[in-house]
């Protein structure tokens, strides 16, 4: 029997998380045994992405999107390293942003398709409209919405061993033990406490007013 690791951020789960875990537990095949975590702490990042690099589950599951269900979407994790989207690739009607990461012009996928230009992932989070990836080698990977900056993975970044996508920011957590942010900052999401980042904050709302980024 397959075991499964769910991820629920409080970003999809808002205050009704039984609920979500209760739609996600129907849709679920009986074959497959399942363990929810809902992420309230950036001190399960290391937990999580240790599990899953031990190989204790065949599956991780991430849900993005917005509170209420607007834009969601989800993504699976496979034990060979292989990544899964489904849901809503939009911002509306008329907009894509792409944050099924398959390349689709379609504005939602009721199928799960595989994200072709992964492989090698250890760990995989959603955002609102962006996802994340960890590769085995310490490199990060983005796609989709970037109205701010937080598909923008920072140049250099290395030796990563979790990552965690917010509602328009991105978190990944150093093997050093220091944290590196990007994305929106209109609330300090974006700025790393001091003692634990090793480099300077990006502040997304600035990179977004410079360089004109808008959702794709």
């Amino acid at each position: 029997m397959q075991k499964a690791l769910i991820v629920v951020n409080p970003i999809s789960g808002g205050k009704n998380k039984k609920t979500v875990i209760e739609l996600i537990s129907q849709k679920l095949s009986k074959d497959i045994s399942h363990e929810f975590i809902y992420w309230e702490s950036p001190d399960q990042m290391n937990t999580i992405s240790e599990r899953l690099r031990n190989d204790i589950f065949d599956i991780a599951i991430a849900v993005g999107g917005e509170v209420g269900g607007a834009y969601g979407f989800s993504l699976a994790l496979k034990s060979d390293g292989t990544v899964y989207s489904w849901g809503t690739n939009s911002l509306n009607t008329n907009s894509i942003s792409g944050q099924l990461g398959t390349g689709s012009a379609e504005t939602h996928s009721k199928v799960p398709a595989q994200i072709s230009t992964l492989s090698n992932i250890t760990a995989i989070s959603a955002g609102m409209l962006h996802g994340l990836a960890l590769k085995s080698d310490g490199t990060v990977v983005a796609w989709g919405g970037s109205f701010a900056g937080q598909s923008n993975v920072p140049a250099g970044l290395n030796s990563a061993i979790a990552v965690a996508a917010g509602y328009a920011h991105s978190l990944a957590l150093k093997s050093d033990g220091t944290v590196v942010a990007w994305g929106a900052n209109d609330h300090g999401e974006s700025t790393v406490p001091a003692g634990l980042g090793g480099d300077p904050p990006f502040d997304g709302a600035t990179r977004f007013k410079e360089d004109g980024l808008a959702p794709r």
